[in-house]
């Protein structure tokens, strides 16, 4: 990661790795994944850390204590045998306990929801701790037809999780591939990206959403811009129809409210 040899660029990555600070969280999840591929090259581990396995779990805590876990592993390196388990264990002591409302679902469908097996909480609150709020009660609602055909709900409800955290994670990316811009509308780069990683249903609705989004971050008056890889994952959760309704809100409250990012996001949750 430098032209140095190990020992020095060693300490110039660790430097980097724990010091530079990030001007995002998405920045700050790329720190991340960049400090796990550094410690598998020059971090003299007795194993390599598997990627896959540590990632939904680290993801599901804020980055800067994903950091602070990865961090734990300096001067341990030669002494821990397997450094996934070790990685995944530490991480998953910090995911924060789940919202009440998935929570409470869990607990309704593992008393009432007539489940061939009961959902382990602990396997999968991490994985859903990765996820926005609206689209993990949306992935719980899909047992609702299949609780009689699903013998396994918490490897379903894992493999799900897994898959739309990747989603949003894919999007987040695509965001800040569009010339590392955060208000969404407006550039027809914007409309192109927008087109392939969000909304199934695709078409005007989204289309009216995107514009929608462009137009309150450029003529709204708003306190601050709306940040799209923040609000768009809650926006697909609830749908086009639903989204629109939440944004109108912001006609008449848009130049009082402080944090619109923010406010969309708790809207969708009522939703």
């Amino acid at each position: 990661m430098g032209k140095g040899g190990q020992s020095k660029g060693s300490a110039g990555v660790r430097q980097t790795q724990w010091d530079k600070g990030p001007q995002s969280a998405s920045d700050m999840m790329k720190k991340v994944d960049r400090t796990i591929g550094w410690y598998n090259r020059h971090g003299g581990l007795a194993a390599q850390i598997d990627f896959k396995k540590v990632s939904t779990t680290l993801h599901a805590i804020h980055p800067s204590q994903a950091l602070h876990v990865l961090k734990g592993l300096e001067g341990k390196e030669g002494t821990i045998k397997n450094p996934t388990a070790w990685v995944k264990k530490a991480a998953a002591s910090a995911v924060p306990d789940l919202d009440p409302k998935v929570k409470k679902t869990i607990t309704w469908y593992n008393k009432q929801g007539g489940l061939a097996q009961e959902i382990h909480y602990q396997t999968v609150k991490p994985i859903l701790a990765a996820l926005p709020v609206p689209v993990a009660l949306k992935l719980l609602k899909g047992l609702e037809d299949k609780a009689q055909q699903i013998k396994d709900p918490t490897a379903w409800i894992a493999k799900g999780a897994t898959k739309q955290t990747a989603r949003v994670n894919d999007a987040v990316m695509q965001a800040d591939s569009w010339g590392g811009a955060d208000s969404w509308g407006g550039d027809e780069v914007y409309g192109k990206g927008y087109g392939k990683g969000y909304g199934k249903s695709g078409g005007k609705g989204w289309e009216k959403v995107k514009k929608t989004i462009g137009w309150y971050n450029h003529n709204g008056g708003l306190q601050q811009q709306i940040i799209f890889k923040e609000v768009a994952p809650f926006l697909e959760a609830v749908g086009p129809s639903a989204a629109l309704q939440i944004l109108k809100g912001l006609e008449e409250k848009g130049a009082g409210i402080k944090n619109p990012t923010a406010w969309i996001r708790s809207a969708t949750m009522k939703q």
